[in-house]
């Protein structure tokens, strides 16, 4: 008898596979309410500090007055507070303390005289530092300009007289 039971149990709907009709793969039924009722979220674990996370359960709770649903919502809303607060264009996050696209192309500017001359030397000429610039960036002359007006701003180069300018 008792075996009997066992039996039926195992064949309850709970544990019924069913096969997906356009793939043929088979999936539980708690799969299927699963992927019906949260079909865009995931499950994330973290490592918070316990007072944190006493305080934030304690204000869900007061807001909502039960845990159910609502510290995803609430973790949810916080984050995308955050998102907002950080992606604003005037508070972007770059990684830390990155080397400006300046830098690097004024590294591939002096590579360019390298191979050019030999060597970079304390002063170059305008005439050197177009052609450095239109071999790495481009001939056009809103190129050549913004980049001498970018190597200027980052301290890079700086003008001394004429067609003559510094590397600083």
């Amino acid at each position: 008898m008792r075996d009997a039971r066992i039996s039926r149990n195992s064949c309850s709907n709970k544990n019924k596979n069913y096969t997906d009709r356009k793939n043929g793969r088979k999936f539980s039924r708690m799969e299927e309410i699963h992927a019906e009722f949260v079909p865009t979220k995931i499950k994330v674990g973290v490592w918070l500090s316990k007072s944190l996370w006493k305080e934030f359960r304690e204000l869900v709770f007061a807001k909502h007055g039960n845990f159910h649903g609502a510290l995803s919502y609430e973790v949810e809303e916080a984050l995308r507070n955050w998102l907002g607060l950080h992606t604003q264009i005037h508070t972007k996050i770059n990684s830390i303390n990155p080397a400006p696209r300046a830098k690097q192309v004024w590294e591939q500017v002096k590579d360019y005289i390298r191979q050019r001359q030999g060597f970079v030397g304390q002063q170059v000429t305008l005439e050197l530092l177009t052609e450095a610039i239109s071999a790495v960036r481009g001939s056009d002359p809103r190129t050549i300009k913004k980049w001498l007006k970018e190597f200027q701003r980052y301290r890079l180069i700086k003008h001394i007289a004429g067609h003559v300018w510094e590397v600083v």
